[in-house]
């Protein structure tokens, strides 16, 4: 059962074996890696265990932040009405009932943020009045895969931890780099997660966390080589 788990794309007993004191661990060790109180996207891009391991053992990630004695960021404080709102003003602009996806796309918030603050994107939707058009790309958590943890470390490794943009390295940095996916990680989500292609060498690059805001989505076909030389002639 255990390789078949695997083979599918999911750690065995991922959830269910971790105690409350595992994850606030890890809280803590995110926190001294990035030298910052973590948010729930820091925890989705290098977090050992999915959000929604921390909104079951917590009931939120806010919660899960103050058990392991931090206060919970700003962006993650944002009113409950606000998130409702945006998904209506959303429904409005896109003439039907928006997705997760659509969400990240062209709203306000992230759909991480209304995973940690509502607990789950389709209990928001309802929330807001509508019924939520439930697909497996809709539903996906952002998990990169049970081997996520080893493909940023190799895609460190090989960038010489260093941003492939402006050469911000590692040591300096103030905060930890991030590891991009070039084309996009939701779009290898259909009616299964292609973790194994999302995860490629050949469509992972470090950036540092200004030069990811500044090229997300930009160059979703290029090469990590070609990506990077692009970031560096909109940087000259």
């Amino acid at each position: 059962m255990a390789d078949a788990l695997r083979a599918a794309g999911f750690e065995p007993h991922r959830n269910r074996d971790l105690t409350k004191a595992d994850i606030v661990q890890n809280i803590h060790n995110i926190r001294n890696e990035i030298s910052r109180v973590p948010t729930a996207q820091d925890i989705v891009k290098s977090g050992k265990h999915s959000i929604r391991t921390y909104i079951k053992r917590f009931g939120s990630w806010n919660q899960a932040l103050r058990e392991s004695g931090y206060t919970p960021n700003a962006v993650q404080d944002v009113h409950e009405d606000d998130l409702l709102c945006e998904i209506k003003r959303l429904h409005e602009v896109i003439g039907h009932v928006p997705s997760a996806v659509d969400m990240d796309d062209r709203g306000r918030f992230s759909s991480v943020t209304y995973w940690s603050k509502l607990g789950s994107w389709n209990q928001a939707v309802r929330l807001a009045g509508f019924e939520p058009q439930q697909t497996v790309r809709d539903s996906w958590d952002q998990y990169y895969g049970p081997d996520w943890a080893s493909h940023r470390e190799q895609t460190f490794q090989r960038d010489n931890h260093a941003c492939q943009a402006c050469g911000l390295t590692r040591s300096s940095a103030t905060e930890d780099l991030h590891v991009h996916h070039i084309r996009p990680a939701r779009e290898f989500v259909s009616d299964e997660v292609n973790y194994e292609d999302m995860n490629a060498s050949s469509n992972l690059i470090t950036l540092c966390r200004s030069c990811h805001v500044k090229f997300e989505g930009l160059w979703s076909h290029a090469s990590p080589e070609g990506f990077a030389k692009r970031a560096r002639t909109r940087l000259d």
